[in-house]
Order: C-alpha cells, then structure tokens, then sequence
C-alpha cells in the first residue's frame, strides 16, 4: 500500500486492527514479534492497532515497550491503575499531571476513561458508551 496522506497534520485512515485480550498475544515470543512489526511499518499505511486489556503492565515486555508506540491511549478500569510508573508512561503524562491521573484512576467507574488524546481534557473522566 501506499502511505496514507497527511492534511492539516491529521493522517488518513484506511483499517482498524482490534485485539481484544492482548495480553494473550504479549505471552507468546512469536505473536510479540509479529505485533512489534505491525505495529512499527502499518502505520504509515493508514492501519490503526487497538490493543485492549485489562491491565497495563503488560504491554512493557523485557524485548519491547510496546507503550512507546501506543499513540492515543484510553485508560478504563484496569487492575493495576495504581501503577503510576506505567499509567504516566502509557498516557505520556508527566510528574505535574500525576495528583490528577492518580485521583482519576482511583474514582473511575465502569465505561468511563481517561485519555491522552486532545479532544479531552488531559487525565479527565469521561463516559464511553
């Protein structure tokens, strides 16, 4: 495929790639290998990767991070919300945002989130539907 035009700094988008339980594909050496490339050439194709788990913590894998290439993040209920080394790294967040996350992640209900992208306020609940 071609590259995906670029107008007005936003990206055409031709695909979506949806993995639910990623975490299943992170314990698998071959399945990592496989994501990482993904990951790192479709991109510029205009293919998206969604990664939904239920935990954080497994996307930093020994061989690769695989939070570095995670663009937009969208946080929900996830067991290790308090791990604020890996919340700050996921979303791009820094020291100054952190009362914030960390308030938001301890009253987040289900179907609501959190997120990086600037539609929303940086570290603020939002409702899903």
């Amino acid at each position: 495929m071609d590259k995906v035009p670029i107008e007005d700094n936003y990206s055409g988008l031709r695909y979506v790639l949806h993995i639910d339980e990623a975490h299943n594909v992170f314990k698998e050496k071959k399945s990592q290998e496989i994501l990482e490339k993904l990951l790192r050439e479709v991109r510029s194709q205009g293919v998206a990767v969604m990664l939904v788990s239920q935990g954080i913590e497994e996307f930093n894998q020994p061989t690769f991070d695989f939070s570095e290439m995670c663009q937009s993040a969208f946080l929900m209920q996830i067991i290790d919300g308090n791990n604020w080394k890996s919340v700050s790294k996921f979303l791009g967040a820094g020291e100054k945002q952190r009362g914030k996350i960390n308030r938001s992640m301890e009253a987040i209900n289900p179907r609501q989130a959190i997120s990086n992208i600037k539609e929303f306020e940086f570290g603020e609940i939002f409702n899903t539907k």
